[in-house]
Protein backbone atom coordinates (compact mmCIF):
# COMPACT_ATOMS: atom_id res chain seq x y z
CA UNK A 1 0.00 0.00 0.00
CA UNK A 2 1.30 3.44 -0.87
CA UNK A 3 0.29 6.95 -0.03
CA UNK A 4 -1.05 9.24 -2.72
CA UNK A 5 2.35 10.63 -3.60
CA UNK A 6 3.90 7.16 -3.74
CA UNK A 7 6.09 7.77 -0.70
CA UNK A 8 5.88 6.04 2.66
CA UNK A 9 6.55 8.16 5.72
CA UNK A 10 9.64 7.14 7.64
CA UNK A 11 9.04 4.48 10.28
CA UNK A 12 11.28 4.11 13.32
CA UNK A 13 11.51 1.20 15.75
CA UNK A 14 10.47 1.88 19.32
CA UNK A 15 10.95 -1.42 21.10
CA UNK A 16 9.87 -3.76 18.34
CA UNK A 17 7.09 -1.45 17.11
CA UNK A 18 7.49 0.43 13.80
CA UNK A 19 6.05 3.93 14.19
CA UNK A 20 5.65 6.74 11.65
CA UNK A 21 7.84 9.71 12.55
CA UNK A 22 6.88 13.37 12.19
CA UNK A 23 3.21 12.72 11.39
CA UNK A 24 0.65 15.04 12.97
CA UNK A 25 -3.11 14.60 13.25
CA UNK A 26 -3.63 17.50 10.84
CA UNK A 27 -1.38 15.83 8.29
CA UNK A 28 -3.41 12.61 8.51
CA UNK A 29 -6.70 14.46 8.04
CA UNK A 30 -5.34 16.34 5.01
CA UNK A 31 -4.06 13.09 3.50
CA UNK A 32 -7.45 11.49 4.04
CA UNK A 33 -9.17 14.34 2.22
CA UNK A 34 -6.65 14.04 -0.60
CA UNK A 35 -7.22 10.28 -0.88
CA UNK A 36 -11.01 10.70 -1.08
CA UNK A 37 -10.65 13.26 -3.86
CA UNK A 38 -8.03 11.29 -5.80
CA UNK A 39 -9.65 7.85 -5.48
CA UNK A 40 -6.64 6.11 -3.95
CA UNK A 41 -6.13 4.07 -0.78
CA UNK A 42 -4.62 4.90 2.60
CA UNK A 43 -4.24 2.73 5.70
CA UNK A 44 -3.63 3.95 9.24
CA UNK A 45 -3.30 2.10 12.53
CA UNK A 46 -2.15 2.95 16.05
CA UNK A 47 0.19 1.32 18.58
CA UNK A 48 0.61 1.68 22.33
CA UNK A 49 3.07 0.00 24.71
CA UNK A 50 0.64 -2.90 25.13
CA UNK A 51 1.14 -3.78 21.46
CA UNK A 52 4.60 -5.08 22.36
CA UNK A 53 3.04 -8.24 23.80
CA UNK A 54 0.84 -8.56 20.70
CA UNK A 55 3.95 -8.69 18.51
CA UNK A 56 5.28 -11.61 20.59
CA UNK A 57 2.01 -13.56 20.46
CA UNK A 58 1.11 -13.12 16.79
CA UNK A 59 3.86 -13.73 14.27
CA UNK A 60 2.20 -11.66 11.52
CA UNK A 61 1.54 -8.55 13.59
CA UNK A 62 4.87 -6.76 13.12
CA UNK A 63 4.85 -7.52 9.40
CA UNK A 64 1.36 -6.06 9.13
CA UNK A 65 2.43 -2.86 10.87
CA UNK A 66 5.24 -2.37 8.36
CA UNK A 67 2.71 -2.66 5.52
CA UNK A 68 0.44 0.11 6.79
CA UNK A 69 0.95 3.55 5.33
CA UNK A 70 0.91 5.10 8.80
CA UNK A 71 1.48 3.62 12.26
CA UNK A 72 0.84 6.32 14.85
CA UNK A 73 1.74 6.40 18.56
CA UNK A 74 -1.40 5.91 20.64
CA UNK A 75 -0.63 7.71 23.89
CA UNK A 76 2.39 9.41 25.36
CA UNK A 77 4.27 6.24 26.36
CA UNK A 78 5.56 5.54 22.85
CA UNK A 79 6.27 9.24 22.27
CA UNK A 80 8.35 9.52 25.46
CA UNK A 81 10.21 6.29 24.71
CA UNK A 82 11.14 7.50 21.22
CA UNK A 83 12.45 10.78 22.65
CA UNK A 84 14.54 8.90 25.24
CA UNK A 85 15.98 6.74 22.46
CA UNK A 86 16.95 9.86 20.51
CA UNK A 87 14.62 9.03 17.64
CA UNK A 88 12.94 11.54 15.30
CA UNK A 89 10.00 13.29 16.93
CA UNK A 90 6.69 11.46 17.28
CA UNK A 91 3.32 13.13 17.76
CA UNK A 92 0.71 11.45 19.90
CA UNK A 93 -2.34 10.39 17.85
CA UNK A 94 -5.19 8.21 19.06
CA UNK A 95 -8.43 7.27 17.39
CA UNK A 96 -10.68 9.02 19.88
CA UNK A 97 -12.41 12.35 20.26
CA UNK A 98 -9.33 13.95 21.84
CA UNK A 99 -7.27 13.32 18.70
CA UNK A 100 -8.10 11.86 15.27
CA UNK A 101 -11.81 10.99 15.42
CA UNK A 102 -13.38 14.43 15.76
CA UNK A 103 -11.46 16.20 12.94
CA UNK A 104 -11.86 13.11 10.74
CA UNK A 105 -15.63 13.11 11.17
CA UNK A 106 -15.72 16.89 10.65
CA UNK A 107 -13.84 16.50 7.36
CA UNK A 108 -16.09 13.62 6.27
CA UNK A 109 -19.19 15.71 7.00
CA UNK A 110 -17.86 18.69 5.05
CA UNK A 111 -17.13 16.44 2.08
CA UNK A 112 -20.44 14.58 2.35
CA UNK A 113 -18.39 11.38 2.55
CA UNK A 114 -19.75 7.90 3.16
CA UNK A 115 -18.39 6.05 6.19
CA UNK A 116 -18.46 2.38 7.24
CA UNK A 117 -18.12 1.29 10.87
CA UNK A 118 -16.95 -2.21 11.76
CA UNK A 119 -16.43 -3.55 15.27
CA UNK A 120 -17.74 -4.42 18.69
CA UNK A 121 -20.35 -6.91 19.76
CA UNK A 122 -23.77 -7.10 18.12
CA UNK A 123 -25.44 -3.71 18.24
CA UNK A 124 -22.33 -1.67 19.04
CA UNK A 125 -21.52 -0.63 15.46
CA UNK A 126 -25.19 0.16 14.86
CA UNK A 127 -25.42 2.39 17.93
CA UNK A 128 -22.10 4.07 17.13
CA UNK A 129 -23.34 4.73 13.59
CA UNK A 130 -26.45 6.44 14.95
CA UNK A 131 -24.38 8.66 17.23
CA UNK A 132 -21.97 9.66 14.47
CA UNK A 133 -24.78 10.35 12.00
CA UNK A 134 -26.63 12.53 14.50
CA UNK A 135 -23.51 14.40 15.60
CA UNK A 136 -22.15 15.10 12.11
CA UNK A 137 -24.88 16.13 9.64
CA UNK A 138 -23.64 15.62 6.09
CA UNK A 139 -21.70 12.48 7.00
CA UNK A 140 -23.44 9.32 5.80
CA UNK A 141 -22.86 5.95 7.50
CA UNK A 142 -23.53 3.60 4.62
CA UNK A 143 -22.57 0.32 6.27
CA UNK A 144 -21.98 -1.11 9.72
CA UNK A 145 -21.19 -4.58 11.02
CA UNK A 146 -20.16 -6.16 14.31
CA UNK A 147 -16.52 -7.12 14.74
CA UNK A 148 -17.36 -10.81 14.96
CA UNK A 149 -17.73 -12.51 11.60
CA UNK A 150 -16.38 -15.53 9.77
CA UNK A 151 -16.80 -14.47 6.15
CA UNK A 152 -14.40 -11.58 5.66
CA UNK A 153 -15.14 -11.36 1.95
CA UNK A 154 -18.83 -10.68 2.64
CA UNK A 155 -17.99 -7.74 4.91
CA UNK A 156 -15.48 -6.37 2.40
CA UNK A 157 -18.10 -6.64 -0.34
CA UNK A 158 -20.66 -4.89 1.86
CA UNK A 159 -18.25 -2.00 2.34
CA UNK A 160 -17.61 -1.74 -1.38
CA UNK A 161 -21.29 -1.81 -2.27
CA UNK A 162 -22.04 0.90 0.29
CA UNK A 163 -19.67 3.31 -1.42
CA UNK A 164 -17.83 3.97 1.86
CA UNK A 165 -14.81 6.23 1.42
CA UNK A 166 -13.73 6.04 5.07
CA UNK A 167 -13.80 2.82 7.08
CA UNK A 168 -13.39 2.66 10.87
CA UNK A 169 -12.41 -0.77 12.24
CA UNK A 170 -12.49 -1.59 15.95
CA UNK A 171 -11.73 -5.26 16.47
CA UNK A 172 -8.63 -5.20 18.66
CA UNK A 173 -5.09 -6.03 17.54
CA UNK A 174 -4.14 -7.90 15.43
CA UNK A 175 -7.61 -8.68 14.06
CA UNK A 176 -8.39 -5.10 13.06
CA UNK A 177 -5.03 -4.82 11.29
CA UNK A 178 -5.62 -8.08 9.42
CA UNK A 179 -9.05 -6.98 8.25
CA UNK A 180 -7.91 -3.47 7.33
CA UNK A 181 -5.01 -4.82 5.30
CA UNK A 182 -7.31 -7.26 3.51
CA UNK A 183 -9.72 -4.42 2.69
CA UNK A 184 -6.95 -2.14 1.43
CA UNK A 185 -5.70 -4.89 -0.91
CA UNK A 186 -9.16 -5.72 -2.27
CA UNK A 187 -9.21 -2.96 -4.88
CA UNK A 188 -11.36 -0.84 -2.58
CA UNK A 189 -10.52 2.87 -2.65
CA UNK A 190 -10.54 5.07 0.42
CA UNK A 191 -9.01 5.49 3.87
CA UNK A 192 -9.18 2.78 6.53
CA UNK A 193 -8.46 3.49 10.21
CA UNK A 194 -8.26 1.05 13.09
CA UNK A 195 -9.85 2.35 16.27
CA UNK A 196 -9.43 -0.23 19.05
CA UNK A 197 -12.11 0.28 21.72
CA UNK A 198 -13.32 3.64 20.39
CA UNK A 199 -16.81 2.41 19.49
CA UNK A 200 -17.52 1.36 23.06
CA UNK A 201 -16.08 4.65 24.33
CA UNK A 202 -18.33 6.58 21.95
CA UNK A 203 -21.43 4.85 23.29
CA UNK A 204 -20.36 5.53 26.89
CA UNK A 205 -19.51 9.19 26.21
CA UNK A 206 -21.49 12.25 27.30
CA UNK A 207 -23.66 14.34 25.00
CA UNK A 208 -20.59 15.96 23.39
CA UNK A 209 -18.99 12.57 22.66
CA UNK A 210 -16.34 13.21 25.31
CA UNK A 211 -15.24 9.97 26.96
CA UNK A 212 -12.44 11.63 28.94
CA UNK A 213 -12.97 14.48 31.43
CA UNK A 214 -11.09 17.57 30.28
CA UNK A 215 -8.60 17.49 33.16
CA UNK A 216 -7.75 13.84 32.38
CA UNK A 217 -7.02 14.70 28.76
CA UNK A 218 -5.01 17.84 29.56
CA UNK A 219 -2.81 15.97 32.05
CA UNK A 220 -2.28 12.99 29.69
CA UNK A 221 -3.83 10.63 32.24
CA UNK A 222 -6.10 8.86 29.76
CA UNK A 223 -4.57 5.44 30.51
CA UNK A 224 -5.35 5.82 34.23
CA UNK A 225 -8.92 6.85 33.45
CA UNK A 226 -9.40 3.82 31.19
CA UNK A 227 -8.01 1.59 33.94
CA UNK A 228 -10.42 3.16 36.42
CA UNK A 229 -13.37 2.63 34.04
CA UNK A 230 -12.51 -0.96 33.05
CA UNK A 231 -10.06 -2.49 35.56
CA UNK A 232 -10.96 -6.16 34.98
CA UNK A 233 -10.12 -5.94 31.28
CA UNK A 234 -7.19 -3.53 31.36
CA UNK A 235 -5.15 -4.31 34.46
CA UNK A 236 -3.03 -6.89 32.61
CA UNK A 237 -2.27 -4.40 29.84
CA UNK A 238 -0.99 -1.70 32.16
CA UNK A 239 0.56 -3.77 34.93
CA UNK A 240 1.98 -6.71 32.95
CA UNK A 241 2.18 -5.86 29.25
CA UNK A 242 3.49 -2.30 29.50
CA UNK A 243 6.58 -3.39 31.50
CA UNK A 244 7.55 -5.65 28.58
CA UNK A 245 7.59 -2.59 26.32
CA UNK A 246 9.74 -0.72 28.85
CA UNK A 247 12.15 -3.66 29.03
CA UNK A 248 12.46 -3.81 25.22
CA UNK A 249 13.10 -0.07 25.03
CA UNK A 250 15.79 -0.25 27.73
CA UNK A 251 17.52 -3.11 25.89
CA UNK A 252 17.27 -1.09 22.66
CA UNK A 253 18.87 1.92 24.40
CA UNK A 254 21.68 -0.11 25.95
CA UNK A 255 22.46 -1.87 22.67
CA UNK A 256 22.52 1.39 20.75
CA UNK A 257 19.83 0.06 18.40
Amino acid sequence: MTTTNGLLKQKILVGSLPVSAGVTVRYIINRTISVIKSGETLSCTFVNPGCEITSTRYSDYSDLLHKFDFVLPDGVGVVVAAKWLGRPKLYRASFDMTSVARPLFDAAAQLGACVAIIGGKDGVANKASEIVSESYPGLHVGYHHSGFFKKTNEVVEGIKQSGAEIVIVGMGAPYQERFSYTLARSNWKGSVFTCGGFLDQLIESDSENNFYPKYVDSLNLRFLYRLYKDPLRLWRRYLLHYPLFLYRVIIQKLSGG
